[in-house]
């Protein structure tokens, strides 16, 4: 049928994702009392400090004409996506074993 799929993983990019939570049904459009709250003062000045969306739009662009599966924003988050696929892997010789091929 010709249809490419492709998967965008972005790490830190400048929207407003961080205030999100004025958008849930019970909060009305209010958003929800962070005063105070660490961990929401951090992921604030990572989403502040992130990626351009129009930076990232090119590169999805790109990366879909290029026809790649898994679209990518930042390099130094390469550790945590080897990590996992390891994970994977050592699920699937779990597998493996259990089953006997």
């Amino acid at each position: 049928h010709n249809i490419g799929v492709s998967v965008l993983c972005p790490g830190w990019v400048q929207t407003e994702i961080h205030l999100s939570g004025k958008n849930s049904p019970s909060n009305a459009g209010v958003m929800p009392d962070v005063a105070g709250n660490d961990r929401f003062s951090e992921i604030s000045e990572f989403v502040e400090n992130g990626l351009a969306p129009e930076k990232v739009g090119e590169w999805v662009c790109d990366s879909i004409e290029a026809n790649r599966q898994y679209i990518f924003t930042h390099p130094d988050m390469r550790p945590a996506f080897v990590e996992r696929n390891e994970n994977i892997q050592a699920d699937y010789d779990a597998c493996d074993e259990y089953f006997g091929e």
